[in-house]
């Protein structure tokens, strides 16, 4: 009896120990020039600290259109643990013509025994990423040009999605598409326009050797500039390459060790109690 109550008082323990992870809580790091990821310095002990979170943790670095670089932490991401996000944003602010990339990779994890968001798991996930060029990214220049008449109109109309806002052709001012797995979302957009605009994301999924990808555009330039077949070229030429064979090598390991630990806790409390 005493053994079996000492089993059902580990499990409890051991159970909120798992649901707890250990991440680094860091403050954002600029720097003022464009780094690469092999680049990428490790905070002080002074900009960080170890938080406990219940959903998991989470590393992005951005690769800004302004030249500048920014690397952040946080916990409990909206991102699903064991994944990547992979972004291109390309754009043209409309007051200046001034096109501009933005690119950007965040990783998120869990881990009870180490913080798994620090630099150098973000560099694993960088190293692992391959991005189109800027060459070929360019090519899609002529998608997102902006033009001073606009025609509602001339936009690509469809939707298969419950949450896709009807366009209003006589007052609306972007054309607008989302395609998300067989999702898609194609309108006409009220908003104020400030820039034209694609992005396209790519989360991979460690664990479950899966992919979810995501396209936005936001064009003027009429026919049917945010049509699925454009979508679908973004997806087909710009695809964002990753290797994740390392990524389930670690993933096997941590489980093995947990699984040890457990071990290792029931039978030196058998051992002690018989």
């Amino acid at each position: 009896m005493i053994f079996i109550n000492f089993i059902y008082f580990l499990l409890i323990f051991h159970v909120q120990y798992i649901w707890t992870y250990q991440c680094l809580q860091c403050a954002t790091k600029v720097y003022n020039h464009l780094v690469t990821i092999n680049n990428l310095s490790s905070p002080t002990e002074d900009d960080c600290n170890i938080v406990e979170a219940i959903h998991g943790c989470y590393i992005h670095i951005d690769w800004l259109a302004d030249g500048t670089s920014k690397v952040y932490y946080k916990t409990d991401p909206d991102l699903p643990y064991d994944s990547i996000s992979a972004i291109i944003e390309r754009q043209v602010i409309l007051d200046t013509n001034e096109y501009s990339t933005r690119r950007s990779i965040g990783y998120s994890c869990r881990s009870n025994r180490t913080s798994c968001n620090t630099i150098d798991d973000l560099k694993r996930a960088g190293i692992s990423i391959e991005f189109p060029t800027d060459k070929q990214i360019q090519k899609f220049d002529s998608l997102i040009v902006p033009i001073k008449t606009f025609n509602g109109s001339l936009c690509s109309q469809f939707s298969n999605t419950i949450n896709c806002p009807k366009p209003d052709l006589v007052h609306c001012r972007q054309c607008m598409s989302v395609l998300q797995h067989l999702d898609v979302c194609s309108t006409c957009s009220r908003e104020k326009v400030t820039r034209n605009y694609f992005v396209y994301r790519t989360t991979v999924f460690l664990n479950m050797a899966s992919r979810l990808e995501r396209i936005t555009i936001g064009c003027q330039k009429g026919n049917n500039c945010n049509s699925m077949k454009n979508m679908k070229r973004i997806q087909r030429m710009l695809t964002i390459e990753l290797d994740s064979a390392e990524f389930y090598r670690s993933i096997a390991s941590i489980t093995k060790s947990t699984v040890i630990l457990l071990l290792t806790v029931i039978f030196t409390g058998w051992f002690w109690l018989n």
